[in-house]
């Protein structure tokens, strides 16, 4: 079954369709090495500071750009439902990693509304997929879920901003923003205008959150 399911692609006939998504293969690419900064931002404090939250997030932006990196490889390989699979469980990892460090940056154990979401949202979303549900009902669990998560996480960061703390004010600002723009994943990645527009809004909010 064609991956247009798991929002990679547009929907195109034949080799019009895998072409229609390897032309925005660079955007793809700018928002996973977004992931990538983050990555070694957060490694790095977690190296100087060893402090619990900052590995969790490092891993969840790990995460997230190896979910960009199986969208590169989508584009090659549209028909395969290994990728399809990895690329979901992914998006779950980074959502579940990202929470698990708001919670221990606050000192609480992970709540269990996000994980049971995720949990929901990726086997919905293997359960759709299989069963050739429309792409935004496929979708929208999962990256809801995420993005309820990621704007969780930025507003637990802005309240434990302190006067002249812009950088961790950016971090949340950056998180907020991306949470957002996860809610219009469902409808509007399959629509070929707005597909690099998604993903340079994506990078920006990636980098925004490093510096």
């Amino acid at each position: 079954m064609p991956l247009s399911g798991c929002g990679w692609e547009p929907i195109l006939p034949g080799p019009a369709k895998r072409t229609g998504v390897q032309s925005i293969i660079p955007f793809i690419v700018a928002a996973m090495l977004g992931n990538v900064v983050l990555v070694f931002i957060f490694g790095w404090l977690w190296r100087e500071r060893r402090t619990e939250w900052l590995l969790w997030w490092a891993v969840s932006f790990a995460s997230a750009a190896l979910r960009y990196s199986l969208g590169v490889a989508d584009a090659f390989q549209p028909d395969s439902l290994l990728i399809y699979f990895l690329y979901q469980l992914m998006t779950a990892a980074s959502a579940v990693f990202l929470l698990a460090g708001t919670a221990a940056f606050v000192g609480r154990k992970t709540p269990r509304w996000g994980t049971i979401s995720v949990a929901f949202g990726l086997l919905w979303s293997l359960v759709a997929h299989t069963q050739g549900v429309s792409f935004a009902l496929t979708t929208a669990p999962l990256f809801f879920a995420l993005a309820v998560i990621m704007i969780h996480a930025g507003l637990v960061l802005l309240k434990s901003v302190d006067v002249g703390m812009m950088g961790r004010r950016m971090a949340a600002f950056g998180l907020i923003a991306h949470g957002l723009h996860r809610f219009d994943y469902p409808f509007l990645r399959d629509e070929v205008w707005f597909q690099p527009w998604g993903f340079l809004l994506a990078a920006t909010c990636e980098l925004t959150m490093g510096i």
